[in-house]
């Protein structure tokens, strides 16, 4: 996947190699943040640097790309694990946008589980879509 200039567009914009910049502030009011030398990521309780995410279209779902390295992915493993990944995105980096009559977002797995914040700090995958699965996007 080659490396774009990100447009600040709608996000569920369907064309390949779009690109929005965006931090995902969940339902507890925590952001959703990448590590930088390890493949780990968690809900942060303020936004900084590494809550800013490179949120690209591929093929109508979504790819979320870590602000620190041009190559590290969200994603999703079958075992209901998220993390993050150097490798080319694929499907289990690829979540299809689902967006709510309130505004958030969901993010719907290859895996078909959801994005999911909880309230102790962890980011998982749930099976059933709920508050804990909503998503604000905000630009930065």
């Amino acid at each position: 996947m080659a490396t774009q200039t990100c447009l600040d567009s709608d996000l569920a914009s369907n064309l390949t190699g779009y690109c929005a910049r965006r931090s995902l502030k969940s339902v507890h009011g925590t952001y959703l943040r990448a590590y930088d030398y390890v493949p780990k990521v968690d809900l942060a309780p303020h936004k900084q640097s590494w809550e800013n995410w490179y949120v690209e279209a591929l093929d109508g779902k979504v790819v979320f790309r870590a602000i620190h390295s041009p190559h590290n992915y969200l994603r999703a493993h079958p075992n209901f694990h998220v993390d993050l990944t150097d490798q080319r995105p694929r499907e289990w980096e690829q979540f299809l946008p689902v967006k709510s009559k309130d505004g958030s977002w969901s993010f719907l797995s290859h895996h078909g589980t959801w994005l999911s914040a909880q309230k102790n700090g962890t980011v998982t995958l749930t099976n059933n879509l709920y508050l804990n699965e909503q998503f604000w996007l905000e630009s930065w």
